[in-house]
């Protein structure tokens, strides 16, 4: 007689082997990979300086954790498939609204995720219009580019009716929802394989229903998307208010009704923190609170600060930025406007008919103290440090440009291939030819970039 495996072990194994049973082991590794892998990655030195709490960043990966286990229940059959479905589908929207999240919830991350994309995009123009006069002469004829203006948190804006026309609401998706290039610079792995693993998970709970798999969807949705789409209109209606409320206040500071102007822009920012890195909301709150009891020396200084700023009187404003920073020290757009005054003051050494390259080092130093591994001012001080003579700290420099690439998830291409020419010039003085080679190598071929990262 042959020997006939029991039913039992046989429906065991068929069951464990099914198609649904493997998607579902899938999506319960991939949720496993977005609890361990981060959401959302900054440059670290910077993190502390602005007040970033790191939680903030991880809080997605606490939430991949929870449904990794609840996937790991239902793939050892502990837990009741037909009243999950739901749970993953909301699970998988607060994934997607990650992004609104950071943007408008987390002014100081946006802030800095603003920053660095903004001061990328300046080196890289800078870069283009100048690379053959920094080949010539150990850039020696160089200039430098005054810094772009400290980027705005709250770049929604209705200017008029046509913002409710289709075309415009492009603008609520990158803008209000978060979609914008500078969210996607920092973003991590963790929060991609966590939509692939909670969309895997879901797939596989469908194709457990067999034949009554369409009808199970089709269910699913009726109780889904109705409080999907509310969720995504009072999220909207969130943005809207805000915009609304701005534009009364714009129209309360006309009249000169200042007590008023400072009591809403304090409940504003309560509920809509992203009005906090603004700078026509906090100028027009700053002037209205030094005509109001009590006046807020804090804001006060900011708005004495702007006011010099604008009239290129950057000493000046460095002086009452630095007062403000001192009241408020975890006021992110004080600390930008700060570090673009002195900036100013650099670049303006750089550009002067006599060049003083130390002394704009210098100012370039202070910023970093301010507004760690800015980009522009790393950039900036590289070339101050060759206009000295002082080729082995500009290498020092170009290394530090290096490893604060690492945390970006398309790398600044003008940015590093300046920093390996740097290298390049530091081993010719150095009389290290063949690294030297190597290096110049390096700022033409981005294919070997990754060679060097651990001496960086």
């Amino acid at each position: 007689m042959t020997n006939v495996q029991p039913a039992p072990a046989r429906s065991l194994l068929m069951r464990w082997c099914s198609r649904s049973q493997l998607v579902l082991l899938l999506g319960t590794l991939l949720l496993g990979l977005g609890a361990i892998a981060p959401w959302y990655q900054l440059p670290g030195a910077a993190v502390p300086v602005f007040g970033v709490n790191p939680l903030v960043l991880n809080l997605g990966r606490g939430v991949a954790g929870l449904f990794a286990c609840l996937s790991l229940l239902i793939v050892l059959g502990l837990a009741q498939k037909s009243m999950i479905r739901l749970l993953y589908l909301v699970g998988l929207l607060m994934t997607l609204l990650f992004p609104y999240y950071i943007t408008n919830w987390c002014p100081n991350v946006s802030f800095l995720a603003h920053s660095y994309y903004e001061q990328g995009n300046q080196i890289s123009l800078h870069v283009d219009k100048f690379a053959s006069e920094m080949q010539a002469q150990w850039g020696q004829t160089i200039r430098l580019d005054q810094p772009t203006e400290v980027p705005s948190t709250w770049t929604l804006a209705i200017s008029d009716s046509r913002f409710f026309q289709l075309p415009a609401w492009q603008s609520i998706w990158i803008d209000g929802m978060g979609y914008s290039n500078s969210f996607f610079q920092f973003i991590g792995r963790g929060w991609f394989v966590t939509i692939a693993g909670l969309s895997a998970v879901l797939f596989g709970l469908y194709l457990s229903l067999e034949a009554q798999g369409l009808d199970g969807v089709l269910q699913d949705l009726r109780y889904f998307l109705p409080g999907a789409g509310l969720v995504l209109g009072i999220l909207l209606g969130l943005l809207l208010c805000a915009n609304l409320t701005h534009y009364r206040l714009e129209t309360l500071f006309a009249k000169g009704d200042y007590p008023q102007v400072v009591t809403d822009s304090a409940a504003l920012i309560r509920w809509y923190p992203a009005a906090q890195g603004d700078v026509d909301f906090m100028r027009r709150w700053a002037i209205a609170s030094a005509y109001s009891q009590p006046t807020n020396e804090s804001l006060t200084q900011f708005a004495q600060g702007l006011e010099r700023y604008a009239r290129d009187d950057f000493s000046a404003a460095e002086q009452a930025f630095r007062q403000a920073l001192e009241l408020t020290p975890r006021s992110f757009l004080v600390r930008g406007y700060l570090a673009s005054a002195i900036l100013q003051q650099g670049v303006n050494y750089i550009n002067d008919t006599v060049k003083k390259p130390a002394a704009a080092a210098a100012e370039f130093e202070q910023v970093l103290q301010i507004f760690p591994l800015h980009l522009a001012v790393l950039y900036d001080l590289m070339l101050a440090r060759t206009l000295n003579g002082e080729f082995e700290p500009a290498a020092r420099v170009a290394q530090q440009i290096i490893q604060s690439q690492k945390p970006f998830q398309q790398p600044e291409m003008a940015l590093l291939g300046r920093a390996y020419t740097q290298l390049s010039w530091s081993g010719y003085h150095d009389d290290h030819i063949i690294q030297a080679w190597e290096r110049y190598r390096q700022s033409v071929d981005p294919q070997t970039w990754n060679a060097l990262e651990d001496e960086g």
